[in-house]
């Protein structure tokens, strides 16, 4: 080593010896670990035979070999330390567009917000003189239906207006031993008597007293229907009832002809607004809201614990108020990784709205394959999605700012604008409203002049669509002569923006995106004027295929019409055992024609004038 250290002699030489030593040290430590796993075999043999023999079995040696086990056993060694890990919590159950009944400083709000919404707004006051709160009920339409107020002595802790009127609950009133005779309890705490004889005592007065009628035997919540018109009894026109014994009410809700309400039991109670108790409904989780519109109710409850990040795992269930039937059901996924839901609510077109901690507004799309109009659509065929339409992100001018919504209604979210990191208004004054326009958080193309365009024919599309679902929802829709009419009327609104997007895009010379917004689409006129507008900007290959696409939506109404000229015309739209190229396929049935097939790519060139001479013209 030393001569390889110092740079002279064979260094061969040395490198042999050095591993000669290196074999020597690894041979002793196997011949180490063979005596110890002897050894250890021998102790093993030992405690086999002991056991074998349970007489000359030794505690003391079964300890002994245990602990012997592990070579780095030391019996004074500190436990290794064990880390915690604080999972988030489920979000509590809350009511939207309210205030809470505690302040941050631990008092309770003497002044509240139970609900606003489309209908109006209902507060809730302590008066000092009366003793008692007092619960406001102010309406949109103020100047047709006066503000209303009514004494709350039963002191109301939920609240929500609907189109026939305001559900109220209490919460579960507290059992306490305020109820019993002060003579009872000194001398049940003089006799020094076990808290179980105590309990014993106490609850045999209680059922005394409940015999004699001197308490109510409901220690459930206690629910209030107030009806703002009747035509009935003005005396009889409002209605309450007591929940069982030790269930609460988490959440209430009404619209047009129901009320619903969820308790901590996770029953949905569903009541018709004249107070007979139409279902009740076990829900898959613990409820977290519950809101209504018109026929439809909509509940949100817990799936599952939270994710690690904090992202609360919801599900949402939509019925039919009236019915009790299931509407649409399914994971609430529209939530940021690491929020939790902070409002819900249905638009004025009956769309369910959800906005999350992180300023996200998304709604609740009703998805349906395009047909013809002329074919009536199965109910379970059609798909429920959630959709992102509006970031209320871009819209705070301080990342202190938040938006406290209110309703969703014309395309705009009805907000209260908030400072200085405050998440709920003031109760005590009037808080000022702001509107926002829906605006879809879309990438940016190039053209950058079509985004808003854009934006408006997806949503004026979603909007047809839920018009369509409602229709289909409503028993009484049949009967209205004018859904149709009003529906055409709609599509063809939509259609005007879908061209509008049309001509633009083609005006920029974008032939395939402006193909692909002809399936947008919805009236056969609309499909003419695509042709028009192609025909005159000189693009007769996009007006072929645009003719083709117009063909096969609208291919069963008019295949009905030329059955009946088959004789005169000499056959129908479509010849039959024509097969038809993926690609490179043309057509000559535009507007005066009576065939279709294919086109050889070497006629793509030809003018519509010179084919047509190779086909006769149809009468037209």
């Amino acid at each position: 080593k030393e001569e390889k250290q110092s740079g002279t002699g064979n260094r061969f030489v040395a490198d042999e010896a050095e591993e000669a030593d290196d074999e020597d040290e690894n041979a002793k430590t196997q011949e180490t670990f063979s005596t110890q796993e002897n050894e250890q075999d021998k102790k093993d043999d030992e405690l086999i035979a002991s056991m074998e023999n349970p007489d000359s079995m030794q505690l003391e040696d079964v300890q002994y070999d245990i602990t012997q086990d592990d070579d780095h056993y030391d019996e004074n060694a500190e436990s290794p330390p064990y880390r915690s890990i604080n999972l988030p919590e489920p979000q509590p159950a809350f009511a939207p567009s309210s205030t809470p009944l505690v302040s941050e400083q631990g008092e309770e709000n003497t002044r509240r917000i139970l609900c606003w919404n489309h209908i109006g707004t209902a507060t809730t006051r302590y008066d000092s003189l009366l003793q008692m709160n007092i619960v406001g009920i102010s309406f949109v339409d103020s100047a047709i239906r006066p503000p209303v107020e009514i004494k709350d002595n039963m002191h109301f802790i939920l609240g929500s207006l609907g189109e026939d009127g305001g559900i109220f609950a209490t919460d579960v009133a507290e059992d306490d031993d305020d109820d019993i005779d002060e003579d009872v309890k000194n001398a049940v705490d003089s006799l020094g008597m076990s808290n179980r004889t105590k309990d014993a005592l106490k609850k045999s007065q209680r059922r005394r007293r409940k015999k004699d009628g001197d308490e109510d035997d409901a220690k459930g919540s206690t629910i209030f229907f107030y009806r703002f018109k009747t035509f009935g009894p003005l005396k009889d026109k409002d209605w309450q009832m007591a929940l069982p014994a030790g269930e609460r009410a988490l959440g209430c809700a009404c619209g047009s002809g129901w009320v619903g309400v969820v308790t901590s039991r996770r029953f949905l109670r569903i009541i018709s607004s004249g107070g007979n108790q139409e279902r009740i409904l076990w829900l898959e989780g613990n409820p977290v809201t519950i809101v209504g519109r018109g026929r439809l109710l909509a509940v949100i409850y817990h799936r599952s614990n939270p994710s690690l990040d904090g992202t609360q795992k919801l599900g949402y269930t939509v019925y039919d108020g009236v019915s009790g039937t299931t509407v649409a059901s399914g994971p609430l996924s529209a939530l940021a990784p690491g929020s939790q839901l902070l409002w819900a609510g249905f638009s004025d077109d009956n769309a369910l709205n959800v906005m999350d901690s992180d300023g996200m507004l998304s709604m609740l799309i009703c998805q349906q394959q395009q047909q013809s109009p002329h074919n009536e659509r199965d109910v379970n065929d059609r798909s429920f999605e959630w959709s992102p339409v509006l970031d209320t992100v871009g819209l705070r001018k301080s990342s202190e700012d938040r938006f406290w919504p209110v309703t969703v209604t014309d395309g705009k979210l009805v907000c209260v604008p908030l400072k200085g990191g405050n998440e709920h208004p003031n109760a005590a004054y009037r808080p000022v409203t702001s509107t926002h326009g829906l605006r879809m958080p879309l990438a940016r193309s190039a053209a950058g002049k079509t985004n808003l365009l854009e934006d408006l024919s997806m949503r004026a599309g979603i909007s047809l669509s839920q018009k369509k679902f409602l229709n289909s929802v409503d028993p009484d829709a049949d009967a209205d002569d004018d859904f149709e009419e009003e529906y055409n009327g709609m599509c063809a609104k939509v259609d005007k923006v879908t061209l509008k997007l049309f001509i633009a895009v083609l005006e920029s010379g974008k032939l395939h995106r402006a193909l692909d917004l002809v399936n947008r689409l919805h009236l056969e006129k609309s499909y003419d004027i695509a042709v028009t507008v192609s025909d005159r900007l000189n693009f007769r290959n996009l007006s072929d295929r645009i003719e083709l696409a117009k063909d096969r939506r609208f291919a069963l109404s008019q295949t009905d019409e030329d059955d009946d000229d088959d004789d005169d015309e000499g056959g129908s739209l479509y010849t039959e055992n024509v097969a038809y190229s993926d690609e490179d396929r043309e057509t000559t049935s535009r507007r005066g024609y009576t065939e279709t097939k294919s086109i050889s790519p070497d006629l793509h060139s030809q003018s519509p004038k010179k084919q047509a001479s190779t086909k006769p013209l149809s009468k037209g």
